[in-house]
């Protein structure tokens, strides 16, 4: 910067940043010179100073960003393997989805439990979280998580591979009502319509059982079946959303997750001993006698060490199977919950969504066990209306609050941090995920619910 009002003699100025001011980037000089601007200096024919330009402003991928892409990557994996390894692993244990439903329950909850201990101990939980959190409805939300698993393990080993990722969300209608009637949520008339060709697209993918007979209609029963599993687990969601609400209004605080997770867990394993004498209803399990049943638990104990017990038993793949998925499972939850606190609902919704048709088609792999499925026209044409009723409904949500979907699709492209709208957090009403941490993981808003809590309950589906 040059001055040469006085001749002979130019005057220099020390560069004054546009976000720093003289004084403050050069205070020390500030103070012996009583007017810095000013400071003359013979040149003798000096070369003139060269314009200093201004840096160019790029776009540069922050870390933050290139973490939210590896979650968004991570949760679109998981979720496909985790349904493709949840569809194999029924094959070993298909005998035996009561001891299945009691082993899967202990594990989640020693897990859960582990985990809100060491919160609790780093005083992230409070013993008014563990007190005044609703234990009535935990157990209500116990019995809803592990009836739609045993219903969902009893069933899903004897449907096509292709369904088992599109059949739950056909009880999104049920998922609309129970959150209306409980959690006084409104849904506008796209919703409504997204939510009706979700359901013709379940239906038109079993075109060919309805209209079939023999062993197609006896598939069917097994659909049927697992497709009802989903519908405790709208019960499970909202009740817990109604858990984090009340706790909220009494304390003016967030309820912890791992609360919810760790109680409701526990009473989910209570009510997998309760259910057990269902195993002699036919269709449920082998076909046992109500005084058979101990001797079914033992088998199945021993069938999950590897050792065949009954015809038909394929156990040799076990303990491993088993415990796969139930890791595969765990490590999916924790890259949604994480990407629910460094992304936002928007980002969650796109992995999960995306990783229903390529779940879906994975099963036309030549996959151990379970070979490679066949793809009929009707589940493709299924599949496709299952997917556009999930684009529009999340799109006629965000309409409806008036979120505008190109600020995220801008902030994925730019990967800058991302500040999630308050009435994106609302638009999830399908439920809550179900992990989270103080540092990296964050419980959600307690207002908020979003599409994962319907899958964390399913674990019982492979969902």
């Amino acid at each position: 910067i040059r001055d040469t009002s006085v001749t002979g003699v130019q005057t220099c100025a020390l560069p004054i940043s546009s976000e720093t001011s003289i004084v403050q980037k050069y205070g020390a000089l500030a103070d012996d010179a009583a007017d810095i601007d000013r400071i003359p200096v013979e040149t003798h024919d000096a070369a003139p100073l060269a314009p200093v330009e201004a840096p160019l402003k790029r776009t540069v991928i922050t870390k933050h960003g290139l973490f939210v892409a590896m979650l968004v990557f991570l949760v679109i994996t998981l979720g496909t393997v985790n349904r493709v390894v949840y569809k194999i692993m029924l094959v070993p244990m298909g005998n035996y989805p009561f001891f299945l439903s009691q082993f899967s329950a202990f594990t989640y909850t020693v897990v859960y439990f582990s985990i809100l201990a060491t919160r609790f101990g780093l005083k992230i939980v409070t013993k008014e979280m563990l007190w005044k959190s609703s234990k009535l409805k935990l157990c209500f939300c116990g019995f809803c998580d592990g009836l739609g698993y045993l219903l969902g393990v009893a069933s899903g080993g004897h449907i096509q591979g292709p369904l088992l990722p599109l059949l739950p969300n056909g009880v999104i209608p049920m998922t609309m009502l129970v959150s209306v009637v409980f959690l006084k949520t409104r849904y506008n008339f796209g919703q409504c319509v997204a939510a009706a060709v979700i359901v013709c697209g379940v239906i038109c993918a079993l075109l060919p059982k309805i209209e079939g007979s023999g062993a197609l209609q006896v598939n069917l029963f097994y659909d049927f079946l697992f497709f009802l599993s989903s519908v405790p687990n709208s019960f499970s969601f909202a009740f817990k959303e109604l858990v984090f609400r009340s706790f909220k209004a009494e304390t003016t605080h967030a309820l912890d997750i791992f609360v919810v997770n760790s109680i409701g867990s526990g009473f989910q394993l209570m009510w997998s001993f309760i259910f057990v004498p269902m195993a002699a209803i036919p269709g449920l399990s082998s076909s046992v006698t109500i005084f058979q049943i101990p001797s079914l638990m033992m088998d199945g104990f021993l069938c999950f060490l590897g050792f065949d017990r009954r015809p038909g038993d394929i156990c040799w793949p076990n303990p491993f199977l088993p415990l796969l998925y139930m890791s595969i499972n765990l490590s999916w939850n924790i890259s949604l919950i994480l990407l629910m606190k460094h992304g936002s609902a928007v980002f969650m919704f796109m992995g999960i969504t995306a990783s229903v048709p390529l779940a879906s088609l994975a099963f036309a792999l030549p996959l151990p066990l379970i070979g490679s499925a066949t793809f009929s026209i009707w589940i493709i044409v299924g599949l496709s209306m299952i997917l556009s009723g999930l684009v529009s409904f999340r799109l006629f949500k965000l309409l409806n609050t008036h979120v505008d979907l190109g600020d995220d699709v801008v902030e994925i492209k730019e990967a800058t941090e991302i500040e999630v709208p308050a009435d994106v957090e609302e638009a999830a009403e399908e439920s809550r995920p179900i992990l989270s941490t103080e540092d990296g993981l964050k419980s959600p808003p307690e207002d908020v619910a979003d599409p994962y809590e319907r899958f964390r309950s399913n674990e019982s589906t492979g969902m």
